[in-house]
């Protein structure tokens, strides 16, 4: 289970880098919430309507480390942007199933 949960979590990222949007809506549960320290709880419409925007600045993750737990994944990666800005963060998934119910942002710095 752990395995594919990181794998999961992969296709997750993967999906922002090919700009696959049908692939990041079948993986995010219909109930999903998403925390950040900018967004309490926001929805997956909301989320989509903020977030999937990054998308169009041709991201590329960097996965340094995967951690699986029972039915949540925390992640550290390292995103790089078209526009040359980069930064490092760190995402804590719950799954329910094999969708992602929730997923916690903590932002690192940017550079």
């Amino acid at each position: 289970m752990e395995t594919s949960l990181s794998r999961l979590v992969e296709n997750y990222f993967n999906a922002y880098e090919t700009k696959n949007r049908e692939v990041l809506e079948q993986l995010l549960s219909a109930d999903f919430t998403y925390n950040s320290p900018q967004d309490a709880k926001i929805s997956k419409a909301e989320y989509f309507a903020k977030s999937w925007l990054s998308s169009d600045n041709a991201p590329v993750y960097t996965i340094e480390k995967i951690l699986p737990v029972n039915h949540e994944v925390m992640v550290i990666y390292y995103c790089k942007t078209a526009d040359g800005s980069a930064f490092r963060n760190v995402e804590f998934f719950t799954f329910n199933e094999d969708t992602v119910q929730s997923i916690d942002v903590f932002y690192g710095q940017r550079s």
